[in-house]
C-alpha cells in the first residue's frame, strides 16, 4: 500500500512538472537579445574572423525557433541562449583579431619611424 502512493506520488509530481515545462512561455527576449548579438558580430567583422562561431549562433537560433514552432519553448530558450554564447564568442574572436591587426600595424609604424630617425642621426652624424 505505501509503495502504490509513493508511485502514485512520484507521478503526480512527473505530471505537473511535465505539465508546468509544456505551459512555459515561448522565450520571444531570449529570441530578440541572441538575434541583435547576432548582428552586432556580423558588424564587428565575425563573418570573417569567426565564420564557425557565427554558424554556430546561427544554427542555434534557427533551431530555437523550431522548437517554438513545434511548442518546446524549454528547449527553445536553451537553443537561444546557445546562439547568444556563440554570438558573444564570435564578437570577441572578431574584436580580439582586429585588435592584433591593430597592434601589428602600430608595431610595424613604431619600426618605420625608428628607422627614419635612425637614417636621420646617420646623416647628421656624417655631414
Amino acid at each position: 500500500m505505501v509503495r502504490s502512493s509513493k508511485a502514485v506520488n512520484c507521478l503526480l509530481l512527473i505530471v505537473s512538472f511535465a505539465a508546468g515545462c509544456a505551459t512555459l512561455p515561448p522565450p520571444t527576449d531570449a529570441m530578440g537579445i541572441a538575434s541583435a548579438e547576432i548582428i552586432r558580430a556580423e558588424n564587428a567583422g565575425a563573418g570573417q574572423y569567426a565564420p564557425e562561431e557565427m554558424r554556430q549562433a546561427r544554427k542555434a537560433l534557427e533551431q530555437a525557433r523550431e522548437r517554438i514552432d513545434s511548442n518546446d519553448n524549454l528547449q527553445a530558450r536553451y537553443a537561444a541562449e546557445t546562439a547568444l554564447g556563440y554570438a558573444e564568442l564570435a564578437q570577441a574572436v572578431a574584436e580580439a583579431e582586429r585588435a592584433d591587426q591593430s597592434a601589428y600595424r602600430a608595431e610595424n609604424e613604431l619600426a618605420r619611424v625608428r628607422r627614419n630617425i635612425q637614417e636621420n642621426e646617420q646623416q647628421r652624424e656624417s655631414r
